[in-house]
C-alpha cells in the first residue's frame, strides 16, 4: 500500500461548520480545521492553547461595560439588579445602589446600552429616562437622569385647530422670529405648537406673554406684515417624543461631529434625533442651521426600529429592517439616512474592529461584517459566520481585542446562548478570517475587554451549588476558575481561604508549573502528591484540535469514501505539554521526557518535531489531538502520512 504525505502548514481558516469537510475544491479546506477547541488562531498560521480563566470573585447575574477615560483610568462596570458595581485593576472600588438604578432589573438587562463622554456614562432604554453615571472620584460615583431640553414634538393624538380672535405680527419673514398679538391668547402650554398662516409656519419655542412668543419658521413667511385675525391658525396637539408618557430613546452615541445622537425612541422607533452641536441634552432644531439639532425618521413603507445608533467610519442605525447611514459630507451640511443593508439587527450592540462594524441578527444566529466602500459612498455587509455558522446561536453578547505586546492578533469574542464562545481572528489586510471555539465546564453568559484584558462572566456548578464568578485571561494559568497560592517553603498539604470557593469541588493541580492530577477541595484544603512550592488549584480546561480529512487522489480519482488508515504523524510543537493523538480507534500519548532526562524529575515540554506511529483504519484518516492533562499547547504543523 501506498503511504501519502499530507502537510497542513497553517491554520488560520480555523473552526469551519461540518457542512464544509467534504468540500475539498474551496481553497480555504487545507487551511482549515474540524474543531478548534479552546484554542486561539495566531496570524502567522499557528494554533494555541487559550489562557486560562483566573477567578477575581463570586458575583451576580449582570452585564458588564468597560469604562475608559485614559490609558490608566480604567474601570470595569457590572450593571446588575439595581446596583453597579465598580471595579479598577481587578478590585471592586464602590457599588451604586442609587434609587434611580431601581429601573435597571433584571429583564431589561440584555436591552440597556451605553454611550461614554469623558466622566459620564449614559445609560438608554426605552422604559425609564435616561441615566447618568457620573465619576467624580474613584470611591464617588454619582447617578442622575438626563435633563433634555427643547425636545422636538410629534401629534401623537391629532391636531386641533382654531383661529384666535387677534391679529398678529410677525418680526421677520424666516429664522427666530417673534410674534406679537393684538390681544391676549397664547399661554405657557402653546410652547412646542404651531402658528400656520397662508404662506408660512412658525414652532413657538418661548412664551413670553399672552400677547407674544418667541419661534423659529419652519416654513419661509411671506412677509412680516401683521396677519388678521381669521387669517391664521393656531395648532395644538403637539407633545414632546421623549417623556415619561411617551417613553425614551432606546439607544444613543456621540457622534463624531460632537453630538449626541439617539434613536429608537419608544413611541417614534424610527426617529433619530442628534442634539445641538456640543450642547448634548439640547435638542432645538432651531432654524435648521449647521449646529443646530436633527429631527429625522428613517422613510420607507415599513417601520424600521432603531436598535442601535453606532459610530463608526460614519453614523450607523442598526434597525429592525436593516443597516442606514448617515454619510459624512466634506462641507458639513446635513445628511439624510440612506439604507445600505436588509439585514435587521438584534439586541447585542455592535462592535468595532479592524476597521469594520460587526453587528448581531436579530435572530443571534449570524455576524454581518460592514466595511465602508469609499468608491460607491455605501457600505458592504458580508456574513462573518458564514464558514462557522454551526457553532453560533442566540448571539448574548460580544467584544474585540486588539493587539497586544505579546500578540499582534485582533480577536473578537462572541458569546453563544448555549455559552459557548465563538472567537474571530481577524486582520483584513492579510486576508486573515478564522474561527476557534471556547468552552468551560460551565457556562459563559458576558464578556468584556479593558485594553488588553478580557473578562468574562461564567455561570458555574460548584459542588452542585450554581454560582458566577468575574474570570480574567491569564497567560499563567491553564485551568478555569483558578488560583495560584505560592510558598517559600515547599509544601504538600496547602490550605487557604482562597480555596474554599471550590469547597466539595473535583479540582485539578497543578505545582511548580506541571500536572499534579485531581483532588477534591476540603474546606479550603488540597493534597499535593508531593511537596511543590507554588501551586494553581481550578477547572479542568480541555484542549481538542481535529484537522479535515485529508484531500487525496489516486490515478486521478478522488480517494474521499475509500477505507485508508494513519500509518504516522508528524507534529511541530512549541512548549507543550503531554498530548494524545488520536486516529480512528487508535490513540498514542508520546513520551514527554527523552531518553537521557533525569528520573523522577519533572516533565519536559514537546519542543520542534515529534513524530508517533500510528495504525488506524477508517474512510477519513483524521487526526485529533487532545490533553488528558491542562497544560500549554502549541501547534505549528501537522504531517500526516496515509496509507492507501
Amino acid at each position: 500500500m501506498a503511504v501519502y504525505e499530507i502537510p497542513q502548514h497553517s491554520f488560520v481558516v480555523g473552526m469551519v461548520t461540518p457542512s464544509v469537510s467534504s468540500r475539498e475544491e474551496l481553497d480555504i479546506y487545507e487551511r482549515a480545521l474540524e474543531v478548534g477547541e479552546n484554542v486561539l488562531i495566531n496570524p502567522q498560521g499557528d494554533i494555541q492553547g487559550r489562557p486560562g480563566l483566573r477567578m477575581i470573585e463570586e458575583v451576580s447575574q449582570g452585564r458588564m461595560r468597560n469604562f475608559i477615560f485614559n490609558r490608566t483610568q480604567r474601570y470595569l462596570l457590572i450593571f446588575r439588579e439595581g446596583a453597579i458595581d465598580v471595579y479598577r485593576d481587578e478590585v471592586k472600588i464602590f457599588t451604586s445602589t442609587d434609587t434611580l438604578l431601581a429601573s435597571i432589573t433584571t429583564a431589561r438587562l440584555k436591552q440597556i446600552t451605553f454611550a461614554q463622554r469623558a466622566d459620564v456614562m449614559l445609560i438608554f432604554h426605552e422604559d425609564f429616562q435616561t441615566l447618568e453615571f457620573a465619576r467624580y472620584a474613584d470611591n464617588d460615583w454619582r447617578v442622575s437622569e438626563a435633563e433634555y431640553k427643547n425636545i422636538p414634538v410629534f401629534p401623537f393624538d391629532g391636531v386641533t385647530v382654531s383661529n384666535p380672535a387677534a391679529a398678529i405680527t410677525p418680526s421677520a419673514k424666516s429664522g427666530r422670529v417673534s410674534i406679537e398679538a393684538d390681544a391676549s391668547v397664547f399661554s405657557s402650554s402653546h410652547v412646542g405648537q404651531y402658528i400656520a398662516m397662508s404662506y408660512g409656519r412658525v414652532r413657538i419655542q418661548e412664551f413670553e406673554s399672552g400677547t407674544k412668543v418667541i419661534g423659529a419658521v419652519e416654513q419661509e413667511l411671506f412677509d412680516d406684515a401683521q396677519v388678521g385675525s381669521g387669517d391664521w391658525e393656531l395648532e395644538v396637539g403637539y407633545e414632546p417624543v421623549m417623556s415619561s408618557t411617551r417613553g425614551w430613546p432606546g439607544s444613543g452615541t456621540f457622534s463624531n461631529d460632537d453630538r449626541l445622537v439617539v434613536g429608537g425612541l419608544k413611541s417614534r422607533p424610527q426617529t433619530r434625533l442628534e442634539s445641538a452641536t456640543s450642547e448634548y441634552f439640547n435638542f432645538d432644531v432651531g432654524i435648521g442651521g449647521p449646529t443646530d439639532a436633527i429631527d429625522e425618521s428613517l422613510g420607507g413603507n415599513t417601520i424600521s426600529q432603531i436598535i442601535h445608533v453606532h459610530q463608526g467610519t460614519t453614523l450607523q442605525l442598526l434597525t429592525s429592517s436593516g443597516m442606514y447611514f448617515v454619510p459624512n459630507n466634506p462641507d458639513g451640511t446635513k445628511s439624510f439616512a440612506q439604507e445600505t443593508s436588509e439585514y435587521p439587527a438584534g439586541n447585542v450592540p455592535p462592535v468595532r474592529l479592524d476597521g469594520a462594524t460587526f453587528y448581531a441578527d436579530e435572530n443571534g444566529k449570524v455576524i454581518y461584517e460592514l466595511v465602508y466602500n469609499d468608491i460607491d459612498r455605501k457600505y458592504n455587509a458580508d456574513n462573518a459566520t458564514l464558514l462557522f455558522s454551526a457553532y453560533i446561536n442566540n448571539i448574548q453578547a460580544m467584544a474585540h481585542r486588539g493587539a497586544t505586546q505579546t500578540n499582534d492578533a485582533q480577536y473578537l469574542f462572541v458569546v453563544n446562548g448555549d455559552g459557548t464562545v465563538g472567537v474571530l481572528n481577524k486582520l483584513r489586510a492579510q486576508n486573515l478570517h478564522g474561527w476557534s471555539q471556547l468552552t468551560t465546564l460551565g457556562e459563559f453568559e458576558d464578556v468584556c475587554v479593558i485594553g488588553s484584558d478580557v473578562y468574562f462572566i461564567v455561570k458555574r456548578s460548584i459542588n452542585g451549588v450554581e454560582k458566577r464568578f468575574l474570570e480574567i485571561f491569564d497567560d499563567a494559568h491553564v485551568m478555569d476558575c483558578s488560583v495560584k497560592l505560592s510558598s517559600e517553603t515547599p509544601q504538600q498539604v496547602w490550605t487557604d481561604t482562597e480555596l474554599e470557593y471550590l469547597n466539595g469541588q473535583e479540582v485539578y493541580l497543578r505545582g511548580d508549573e506541571y500536572p499534579r492530577g485531581s483532588t477534591v477541595v476540603d474546606t479550603g484544603s488540597v493534597n499535593m502528591t508531593e511537596e511543590v512550592s507554588d501551586i494553581e488549584v481550578g477547572l479542568f480546561k480541555s484542549v481538542r484540535v481535529k484537522n479535515l480529512p485529508p484531500s487525496l487522489t489516486k490515478e486521478g480519482k478522488e480517494l474521499g469514501g475509500v477505507h485508508k488508515g494513519v500509518a504516522f504523524v508528524k507534529l511541530n510543537l512549541i512548549d507543550t505539554g503531554e498530548i494524545r493523538i488520536t486516529s480512528g480507534a487508535e490513540s498514542v500519548v508520546p513520551p514527554v521526557n527523552q531518553f537521557g532526562d533525569p528520573i523522577g524529575g519533572a516533565p519536559n515540554r514537546l519542543n520542534g518535531w515529534i513524530e508517533v506511529y500510528i495504525s488506524s483504519s477508517d474512510t477519513l484518516a483524521q487526526i485529533e489531538i487532545t490533553q488528558d492533562q491542562p497544560d500549554f499547547f502549541r501547534l505549528q504543523k501537522i504531517i500526516s502520512g496515509v496509507r492507501v
